[in-house]
């Protein structure tokens, strides 16, 4: 049947792209911790020049403020992002779903039209045996 397997095509299209969304957002969830552990990095930096440098430990106290809102606003943003996520992933699951049934339907009709040749076709053959049978008898 031919629609049905368009049908599975375009489920197999809707899956791919949610897929490639999920991996979208998976991708800025990771650059979202990457700057988070460069922040990190950049902390510690700091923290060892200002104890090395009086100077620099005027500003040190800016400065940890300003990690602070930096760390506030990655968090924000990765609690953002982890909804999407679970929406996206939801989506998936959804999209695979729907896609194994049809090819699950489409398996079962392919397997009833192959038993259903089969028959015809065994019938067929029975026919003639039967036809080679009486003619045996009869003769």
């Amino acid at each position: 049947m031919k629609t049905l397997r368009t049908l599975i095509r375009l489920r197999k299209h809707t899956l791919d792209e949610a897929r490639r969304e999920l991996t979208v957002l998976q991708r800025k969830v990771d650059a979202i911790d990457q700057a988070r552990a460069r922040l990190d990095q950049e902390l510690v930096e700091e923290s060892a020049t200002a104890r090395a440098d009086v100077e620099a430990s005027y500003g040190y106290g800016h400065y940890l403020g300003t990690v602070r809102e930096r760390r506030r606003e990655f968090d924000r943003q990765v609690d953002e992002l982890s909804q999407q996520v679970a929406l996206a992933e939801a989506c998936v699951r959804e999209a695979f779903r729907e896609v194994k049934q049809l090819e699950i339907a489409d398996a079962q009709r392919i397997e009833r039209e192959r038993a259903e040749m089969a028959r015809h076709e065994q019938a067929g053959l029975d026919e003639v045996a039967l036809s080679g049978f009486r003619r045996l008898q009869e003769g």
